[in-house]
């Protein structure tokens, strides 16, 4: 659907997304995808291929959402639960 969207006028398309049903498309490759890291002199955006621990897996086959997914994942991600 994006490659459509961007192939005839040459268009550029920016997605933001934590799916990773949509980072599984064959077509995504990790040099297009960005990762966004929060640090503490603002967010930083890397390509995702040039992070080395991706680039690995990725160069082993595995797609772009087992890849980058992981990553992703805050250190103290259970903090964010609610308690019901």
């Amino acid at each position: 659907m994006i490659y459509r969207i961007q192939s005839p006028a040459g268009r550029q398309v920016i997605l933001s997304t934590h799916s990773a049903d949509l980072l599984n498309d064959k077509g995504i490759s990790g040099r297009e995808v960005l990762v966004l890291e929060p640090s503490s002199e603002g967010t930083k955006v890397r390509l995702a291929y040039n992070i080395r621990e991706i680039r690995a897996l990725l160069e082993n086959d595995m797609s772009v959402a087992d890849a980058v997914m992981p990553y992703t994942n805050p250190p103290q991600a259970h903090q964010l639960e609610f308690g019901f």
